[in-house]
Protein backbone atom coordinates (compact mmCIF):
# COMPACT_ATOMS: atom_id res chain seq x y z
CA UNK A 1 0.00 0.00 0.00
CA UNK A 2 2.46 2.21 0.57
CA UNK A 3 4.28 2.43 -2.93
CA UNK A 4 -0.06 2.28 -4.10
CA UNK A 5 -2.64 4.64 -2.02
CA UNK A 6 -2.90 7.82 -1.89
CA UNK A 7 -4.18 7.65 1.76
CA UNK A 8 -1.09 6.05 3.11
CA UNK A 9 1.33 7.76 0.74
CA UNK A 10 0.10 11.64 -0.15
CA UNK A 11 2.74 11.25 -2.97
CA UNK A 12 1.36 8.54 -4.31
CA UNK A 13 -1.56 8.88 -6.93
CA UNK A 14 -5.52 7.97 -5.91
CA UNK A 15 -6.11 4.78 -8.01
CA UNK A 16 -9.84 4.45 -6.25
CA UNK A 17 -12.04 5.26 -9.14
CA UNK A 18 -9.59 2.98 -11.18
CA UNK A 19 -9.57 -0.02 -8.82
CA UNK A 20 -13.42 0.49 -8.44
CA UNK A 21 -14.32 0.58 -12.42
CA UNK A 22 -12.43 -2.98 -12.31
CA UNK A 23 -14.35 -4.29 -9.50
CA UNK A 24 -17.72 -3.32 -10.80
CA UNK A 25 -16.81 -5.21 -13.55
CA UNK A 26 -15.53 -8.37 -12.01
CA UNK A 27 -19.11 -7.84 -9.83
CA UNK A 28 -17.37 -7.24 -7.04
CA UNK A 29 -18.92 -4.08 -6.25
CA UNK A 30 -22.46 -3.45 -7.25
CA UNK A 31 -22.91 0.30 -7.85
CA UNK A 32 -26.86 0.18 -7.03
CA UNK A 33 -26.24 -1.26 -3.76
CA UNK A 34 -22.98 0.50 -1.72
CA UNK A 35 -22.00 -0.28 0.80
CA UNK A 36 -20.05 2.45 2.80
CA UNK A 37 -22.28 5.33 1.90
CA UNK A 38 -23.26 8.13 4.26
CA UNK A 39 -26.44 6.77 4.63
CA UNK A 40 -25.14 3.75 6.50
CA UNK A 41 -22.59 6.27 8.22
CA UNK A 42 -26.42 8.26 9.46
CA UNK A 43 -27.77 4.73 10.92
CA UNK A 44 -24.55 3.75 12.54
CA UNK A 45 -23.86 7.76 14.60
CA UNK A 46 -27.84 7.37 15.08
CA UNK A 47 -27.10 3.51 16.98
CA UNK A 48 -23.90 4.85 18.75
CA UNK A 49 -26.17 7.69 19.96
CA UNK A 50 -28.97 5.09 21.71
CA UNK A 51 -26.08 2.49 22.74
CA UNK A 52 -24.79 4.95 24.40
CA UNK A 53 -27.49 6.25 26.67
CA UNK A 54 -28.12 2.83 27.39
CA UNK A 55 -24.39 2.77 28.87
CA UNK A 56 -24.73 5.44 30.59
CA UNK A 57 -27.91 3.88 32.24
CA UNK A 58 -26.46 0.86 33.27
CA UNK A 59 -23.13 2.04 34.85
CA UNK A 60 -26.03 4.56 36.78
CA UNK A 61 -27.33 1.40 37.97
CA UNK A 62 -24.26 -0.31 38.80
CA UNK A 63 -23.46 2.54 40.59
CA UNK A 64 -26.46 2.91 42.52
CA UNK A 65 -25.96 -1.00 43.13
CA UNK A 66 -22.63 -0.31 44.39
CA UNK A 67 -23.69 2.24 46.68
CA UNK A 68 -26.60 0.46 48.35
CA UNK A 69 -24.26 -2.45 48.39
CA UNK A 70 -22.07 -0.53 51.06
CA UNK A 71 -22.20 -1.52 54.54
CA UNK A 72 -21.14 2.02 55.50
CA UNK A 73 -24.18 3.91 54.21
CA UNK A 74 -24.87 7.13 55.24
CA UNK A 75 -27.25 9.45 54.10
CA UNK A 76 -25.88 13.22 54.72
CA UNK A 77 -28.86 15.18 52.76
CA UNK A 78 -31.96 14.60 51.35
CA UNK A 79 -30.80 15.95 48.31
CA UNK A 80 -28.00 13.37 47.71
CA UNK A 81 -30.06 10.27 48.81
CA UNK A 82 -32.45 11.58 45.91
CA UNK A 83 -30.03 11.59 43.84
CA UNK A 84 -29.41 7.99 44.52
CA UNK A 85 -32.98 7.10 44.61
CA UNK A 86 -32.94 5.92 47.67
CA UNK A 87 -36.01 6.11 50.03
CA UNK A 88 -34.53 7.68 53.43
CA UNK A 89 -36.81 5.65 55.44
CA UNK A 90 -34.50 3.02 54.26
CA UNK A 91 -32.08 0.89 57.10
Amino acid sequence: MQGQCSLVNKNNTCKCSKKTKAAIKLGYVDPKDLQFTNKHYVKINEQVRENDMTVQDMMVLRIQELYRENPYQIFETKEFSELMNVDMRMN
